[in-house]
């Protein structure tokens, strides 16, 4: 499974993981992570297949996980409460 940055980032942001958190995960530097989000570096082959592993990133889940971040993030939009934020705190994605 392939990850782009910006599906990276969002993933990130739902497990509530720092970038050093994340290239733990991976086997790789925060900085590494950083530039895949931000588009300036791919992520590779291995650090995908890592981060898939260490997840365990199934294509159901991935799109669960990229449609409660779109949800969450909708709500922040709409200026929603602070209870509704934290469900990022909350969510069971196993």
């Amino acid at each position: 499974m392939r990850i782009e940055g910006s599906t990276l980032y969002k993933i990130r942001r739902t497990y509530r993981l720092t970038l050093m958190e994340v290239g733990l995960l991976a086997d790789v530097s925060a900085a590494y992570i950083h530039q895949i989000e931000n588009g300036k570096r791919p992520a590779s082959d291995s650090v995908s297949e890592k981060l898939a592993e260490e997840l365990d990133l199934t294509p159901d889940k991935l799109a669960r996980i990229l449609s409660i971040y779109d949800s969450l993030t909708d709500e922040v939009a709409r200026g929603s409460t602070h209870e509704r934020i934290s469900g990022f705190q909350s969510i069971a994605l196993t």
